[in-house]
């Protein structure tokens, strides 16, 4: 279901090369996230992709947002790094993150800061020329 949203998303908008937005329907699942990166890195590789996955409401104990990135060699080349661009999201949704080379994974604890999230992903690319 993760992965089919994001193809989905590439192949209605072909010509966007960024996707920053979250899974519908996957819950905070770490697996679906990583399966869903690990889809664009094979399929679409020049592809570069920030996701969400969340359970739970601003507010509310016990949610958590799991969050994700992969950035191409292309966009590395430019300057962009998922140890970066995860850094930033973690900043805002609480919690850590880690990975190495192209693909980065994290967990968060304020699910109901995901939009502002959303927002600081989309604004970390644009200060590269993708």
């Amino acid at each position: 279901m993760a992965t089919e949203a994001v193809m989905q998303f590439f192949e209605g908008n072909k010509e966007e090369k960024v996707f920053v937005g979250r899974l519908p329907g996957v819950g905070a699942n770490s697996k679906a996230v990583s399966e869903a990166l690990n889809s664009v890195k094979t399929k679409m590789g020049e592809k570069i992709v920030y996701l969400f996955a969340l359970e739970g409401e601003e507010g509310k104990e016990g949610g958590k947002v799991v969050h994700g990135c992969y950035v191409p060699e292309e966009a590395s080349k430019q300057g962009a790094s998922a140890t970066e661009w995860t850094s930033v999201v973690s900043k805002v949704v609480g919690g850590k993150a880690g990975g190495k080379g192209a693909t980065c994974i994290g967990n968060g604890t304020e699910p109901g800061k995901v939009d502002e999230a959303v927002e600081a992903a989309t604004k970390y690319l644009e200060k590269f020329k993708l």
